[in-house]
């Protein structure tokens, strides 16, 4: 997310799928302050973090953020990925999500494994007026998860045990 308290919110709920599922939570810090990204996300329960490294991109904004995820994708081989449901988030994920051929969940308002390890969402349709319950198999999985929803991951102290890869785009 391009909001640092999104990011935290997003890191509590990759933590609770990550215990869920025994995998690990990965960043990607990008642009001017990838590295104050990169030691936020280390604090506050990141097992690693890939920091993106590159030329002043010819194209801005989601263009750019798009080659940042694929890349990230290809090196980390997620198994799920969670984006602010912000418009740049949403546009990013749906835009990536169907260019590599992975579905996509957006506005999620709540995530958890299923017993099949699928990703069962909860999501508001219709305008708002009912709420959702989905599946999503697949792998990668995307979803974007509703800003102001879950709390701000707290700081952990002295965990070192975060892994920082720097990557090039």
């Amino acid at each position: 997310s391009e909001d640092p308290r999104v990011i935290g919110e997003l890191l509590t709920v990759g933590r609770e799928l990550g215990a869920q599922t025994g995998t690990s939570v990965t960043v990607v810090a990008s642009g001017e302050d990838a590295g104050e990204r990169a030691e936020n996300a280390r604090v506050r329960g990141a097992d690693g973090v890939l920091v993106v490294h590159g030329e002043v991109p010819v194209q801005i904004g989601v263009e750019a953020d798009a080659d940042i995820l694929r890349e990230a994708i290809r090196t980390a081989t997620p198994t799920l990925i969670l984006l602010g449901a912000t418009s740049a988030g949403s546009e990013l994920a749906a835009r990536v999500a169907q260019e590599i051929g992975v579905p996509c969940a957006s506005d999620c308002m709540s995530l958890r494994i299923d017993a099949d390890g699928g990703l069962e969402v909860e999501r508001r349709v219709y305008g708002g007026r009912f709420v959702a319950r989905q599946v999503i198999s697949g792998t990668p999985k995307f979803a974007t998860v509703q800003p102001k929803r879950f709390a701000m991951a707290e700081q952990i102290e002295n965990d070192s045990s975060c892994e920082v890869t720097e990557i090039t785009v």
